[in-house]
């Protein structure tokens, strides 16, 4: 049975507190269609489909696209390509200065541009059309399982001085899963590798703290508040990118990744992830089954590609 009662359940777990930290994440108005884009994938479309869209305005999404069931995963792409060709050909003929006598589906595309577009915009749109895969079935899956941790994961954020919003990076890293393991090596829920591990829990042979939802997460606090220099926001901005690029106490290259990939995909990410418990709450979600947790945790089988994909 589906009942809302569990998400609103999940959205008070995930979000208590967030408000009285806002000012740790400041948002740009130039990357509110980056995060309504994300937020879209993360709570709208699963990953039996996802959207078509321009790679450089994420708010022009030209098609929710549904991938018929029982389809090879070559057989997936190709299903995707020629939806990417067909909006592809639309924009060339628009950008040939068609105005009138529209189909539906170019009046749509046209639509979906401001007023007075030129041609050279619509020319070169045509060369951006991106697909992304949708997330929200594995988000669900993930606030099911955050359940167990979340509590434990705010103590250890707050114990370090670091903002409560954070206890949704899991989410980005690894939907929760204790045994994620990635084609690169990083593990459990924080997805640290191994040389990273090693600096705040114990990783060897015999015993991979990785793996143990509890001692990831009181390391990931400590790696989060490792440049105690810095202002808070600093410290938080830098700290993100360590988990994500493995830098984990090295400022000044950390620094300099950042200010690469500051205004794309990191923040748009993080701050859309902090946005989803709201949108979330429109959606339906199953009702946790405690014993599978159990089961889950003697016998999880690793993920290898949990964080969402752009194809290009």
């Amino acid at each position: 049975m589906l009942r809302i009662l569990t998400t609103l359940i999940a959205i008070a777990l995930l979000a208590s507190e967030a408000s009285a930290r806002t000012d740790d994440f400041p948002r740009p108005a130039a990357i509110e269609p980056q995060i309504r884009f994300w937020t879209r994938i993360y709570s709208e479309v699963d990953r039996a489909g996802g959207l078509i869209h321009d790679s450089t305005h994420m708010d022009v999404v030209y098609e929710v696209i549904r991938l018929p069931e029982g389809l090879s995963r070559r057989a997936r792409e190709r299903h995707v390509e020629r939806a990417k060709k067909r909006y592809a050909t639309i924009l060339r003929n628009l950008a040939k200065g068609k105005r009138s006598g529209l189909s539906a589906e170019e009046a749509h595309v046209l639509a979906l541009w401001p007023e007075g577009v030129s041609n050279a915009t619509l020319k070169s749109a045509a060369k951006r059309i991106r697909f992304q895969l949708g997330q929200a079935d594995r988000f669900l899956e993930g606030i099911e399982r955050a359940g167990q941790w979340a509590p434990h994961i705010r103590k250890s954020l707050r114990a370090h001085g670091v903002p409560l919003e954070l206890d949704s990076l899991p989410h980005v890293e690894s939907s929760y899963n204790p045994a994620a393991y990635s084609q690169v090596g990083a593990a459990g829920l924080w997805q640290f590798t191994r040389s990273t591990g090693r600096l705040f829990m114990r990783v060897d042979n015999v015993i991979d703290e990785r793996m143990d939802p509890f001692a990831a997460s009181d390391g990931a606090a400590r790696l989060l508040r490792s440049n105690p220099e810095l202002s808070i926001g600093d410290t938080m901005r830098l700290a993100i990118e360590a988990v994500r690029f493995e830098d984990s106490v090295n400022a000044d290259r950390v620094q300099r990744r950042t200010e690469q990939l500051a205004a794309r995909e990191m923040r748009r990410e993080d701050l859309s992830d902090i946005d989803i418990p709201d949108a979330i709450g429109q959606v339906e979600v199953p009702l946790p089954d405690l014993a599978k947790f159990d089961q889950f945790l003697t016998s999880g089988e690793p993920d290898s590609c949990l964080t969402p994909v752009t194809c290009s």
